[in-house]
């Protein structure tokens, strides 16, 4: 087995292909967009892990738990800025339009799993190393 080949294709199918910034993503926007795919505000972050190879990768995670209800750990206002603060990066890091397209295209859906599990929708978005060091600064 070529393991060289095998990797670049790994690093192939987690980076998207052509990515155009696009216009700028706001909070609200965000939000919008999240409610119109699953009907209810969802909490979403930027979630970082390494790959079976070591590499660290860093996904926009779309989370089961929802601003409505009531064992929500945040505020509105506390909900709104993360988005916000999420939203910012998307738009810095040039990944705006990227993010539009998965969220609207995925077949996926954040949920509880019959069993007590959860199910969380995750969006790889590709960074340059130089950004993941810019936000995560003792990533190697």
């Amino acid at each position: 087995i070529d393991m060289s080949a095998f990797l670049s294709e790994v690093d192939n199918r987690q980076t998207p292909a052509r990515i155009s910034p696009g216009e700028d993503l706001s909070g609200p926007e965000l939000r919008q967009i999240v409610m119109d795919k699953w009907k209810y505000p969802l909490e979403i972050r930027i979630h970082r892990r390494r790959d079976a190879f070591g590499k660290m990768t860093i996904w926009l995670q779309v989370m089961w738990k929802h601003l409505w209800e009531q064992s929500f750990p945040m505020s509105e206002d506390e909900y709104n800025a993360q988005l916000d603060a999420v939203a910012w990066y998307l738009s810095d890091w040039g990944l705006s339009d990227f993010v539009r397209q998965e969220i609207k295209d995925t077949t996926q859906n954040p949920g509880l799993t019959v069993n007590g599990g959860a199910r969380t929708v995750l969006i790889p978005l590709a960074l340059s190393a130089d950004q993941i060091k810019m936000m995560y600064d003792n990533t190697d």
